[in-house]
């Protein structure tokens, strides 16, 4: 069973349900979320100390009667081994079908591609191959954050829940505002959410149980609602685990193509990453 996303700006929870749903605390909610978590850690069945994930954000941005559409795309391979501990990720995005920025760390190096203006920075997060540096992660992590903004971050935001720093943990996307939570009568799946009291701007994870009893997130939904200029804008970012052919959900290895980066013809360096604000 799936839950229904509700439309709109109402957002009435218990409306997911057809019969009465057994009600979640804020602590039940933050642990089930923090396994959850955890659980979008894919195993490499090579080696037990890897793994890997493939998460996406489908974003409308809607200024008054008009809309864009954004899409992106984080991969990330982690091996965990004390001996040869290595971070990897790509993070693009999408104006409609036009790239708009592609960030990839291959290991070693963080890249930060602009194609409208043909440039690109790179930061050095490794500089020895083994033992790896101590700050190595926390290298990691500040690097890939730094050329990204605005709407792609939503998915470094979930990544560092799930561990990308070392520790899996669910935080507040609201400040100040408490989990709830909603279980089917069926037990197998959950509605968890931060909400603003007039739903102008909510976080809801949509989580199912596995075939192991295992909690997964099936999806989620950030929302907002603001005035900018006199205008009402609305940020709505659904965010889901792309599939393979196989129904199964998407993984990475060391080797994936997609964690290479190699300057275009004619690309100018930047001394420093410049963020693109999306």
């Amino acid at each position: 069973m799936k839950i229904s996303w509700i439309v709109g700006f109402a957002f009435i929870a218990s409306g997911a349900f057809a019969q009465a749903p057994r009600q979640m605390t804020d602590l039940e909610c933050r642990s089930q979320l923090t396994d959850a978590l955890n659980n979008m850690h894919l195993a490499d069945p090579m080696n037990p100390m890897a793994y890997s994930y493939v998460v996406r954000v489908d974003t409308a941005d809607r200024i008054g009667s008009n809309t864009t559409n954004y899409i992106s795309v984080l991969r990330l391979f982690d091996n965990a081994s004390v001996a040869g501990l290595l971070t990897k990720a790509e993070l693009t995005t999408y104006r409609g079908v036009s790239l708009q920025q592609r960030v990839v760390a291959d290991g070693r190096r963080v890249w930060a591609y602009d194609p409208a203006r043909n440039e690109y920075s790179v930061s050095q997060y490794d500089t020895e191959r083994n033992p790896r540096n101590p700050d190595y992660r926390r290298d990691f992590v500040n690097m890939l954050r730094e050329p990204v903004q605005g709407i792609p971050s939503t998915l470094i935001n979930l990544a560092l829940q799930s561990g990308m720093a070392g520790s899996v943990g669910s935080r507040d996307w609201l400040p100040g505002f408490t989990f709830q939570g909603e279980e089917a009568p069926t037990g197998d799946t959950q509605a968890i959410w931060q909400a603003m009291p007039d739903n102008s701007r909510y976080a809801r994870f949509d989580l199912v149980q596995d075939t192991n009893g295992r909690w997964q997130i099936d999806s989620a939904r950030i929302f907002k609602r603001e005035n900018v200029g006199g205008q009402v804008r609305e940020l709505d970012s659904v965010i889901t685990f792309p599939l393979d052919t196989f129904g199964a959900r998407l993984t990475q290895t060391e080797n994936s193509v997609e964690f290479g980066f190699r300057p275009p013809a004619r690309a100018k360096v930047l001394s420093s990453p410049r963020p693109i604000k999306f």
